[in-house]
């Protein structure tokens, strides 16, 4: 109400020369149209996802029951779904599904997509890596200040200073 109003006036923004100029200010009004367009699934008419991503379509797709080509729909026996913009596509392959002939053509290509799509078992990893010319033994590196001590480089600087012998193997023997 009024004390929102009265605390507003009394915090205005100091202004500054040129400021007044109202080309730089943000309009405060909502804009006339809306910032992004409802999508909208053609295939089940709903606006939470595009045709692309319609688990309907997924689902009858897998069954057999429509077959996609571009934007172009099918039925089982190869006759196009025309285009209507009042009903959704899935309503004529529903109506479709009920006849015995397109659900046996339905059946016989969800049968022949899972054996097309059916995924190769992978060869099992031999377990030795062979090249042409030999056979390549490969351990992973171990860890331990004993390798630390075979692989660590002796600076010029530690060496002169005598902080570390440069033979290790000497040491090792005492």
């Amino acid at each position: 109400g009024s004390g929102y109003q009265d605390y507003h006036r009394g915090n205005e923004r100091p202004t500054t020369p040129g400021n007044e100029r109202s080309e730089f200010s943000r309009p405060r009004e909502k804009p006339s149209t809306p910032l992004y367009e409802n999508v909208v699934c053609y295939y089940c008419l709903r606006e939470s996802h595009t045709t692309y991503r319609c688990p309907e379509l997924t689902k009858d797709e897998s069954q057999g029951l429509v077959m996609r080509r571009g934007r172009d729909y099918f039925l089982p026996n190869g006759e196009q779904i025309p285009w209507n913009p009042a009903r959704p596509i899935r309503s004529v392959v529903a109506a479709a599904s009920a006849d015995p002939k397109i659900l046996e053509a339905a059946d016989k290509i969800a049968a022949t997509r899972k054996t097309t799509f059916a995924p190769t078992p992978r060869p099992p990893t031999p377990p030795a890596f062979k090249s042409s010319a030999q056979t390549v033994n490969w351990e992973p590196p171990q860890l331990g200040a004993e390798n630390f001590l075979k692989t660590h480089v002796v600076t010029r600087s530690d060496a002169q200073r005598g902080r570390r012998s440069t033979n290790l193997d000497e040491d090792r023997m005492d």
